[in-house]
């Protein structure tokens, strides 16, 4: 089972002396023995706003990287929250965080109910589907 993380330096696993091993989707998939694929960049926002608002690192620009994979995880908000040059929330359009994450939610295909028991998913009834927003 292949499982995609989209996020930023926390996914990347950034500091790490040794990322490839250490990272959280790295400790994850060898626990699990699932399939990682990492799409961590460091100092990229959900929303496309900041840096990440004209350089195609916004997750909203990367989501559709997780393309194949069985589960998409998304760690994120944090650089959104402390960094960002655009309000959490306040107007219309995938520059606000509020707007970027249901956005992303509506992209993941619908999946069946079954989690594996090493996943803890939060679902919501409208994003239905194989999501994890951590």
């Amino acid at each position: 089972m292949k499982f995609a993380f989209l996020g930023d330096s926390i996914t990347l696993g950034y500091a790490l002396e040794n990322r490839e091993q250490d990272r959280f989707p790295a400790v994850f998939s060898r626990m699990t023995g699932h399939t990682e694929i990492n799409l961590g960049i460091t100092g990229t926002l959900v929303a496309r706003a900041g840096l990440s608002a004209s350089d195609g690192t916004a997750y909203v620009d990367r989501y559709p990287q997780m393309e194949g994979a069985d589960y998409a995880v998304v760690f994120g908000g944090t650089n959104d929250y402390f960094w960002s040059d655009t309000p959490i929330s306040g107007g219309d359009g995938d520059a606000y965080f509020v707007n970027a994450v249901p956005g992303i939610a509506e992209t993941v295909p619908e999946g069946t109910d079954s989690v594996p028991d090493a996943v803890s998913a939060s679902r919501n009834r409208k994003f239905h589907g194989r999501f994890v927003l951590a």
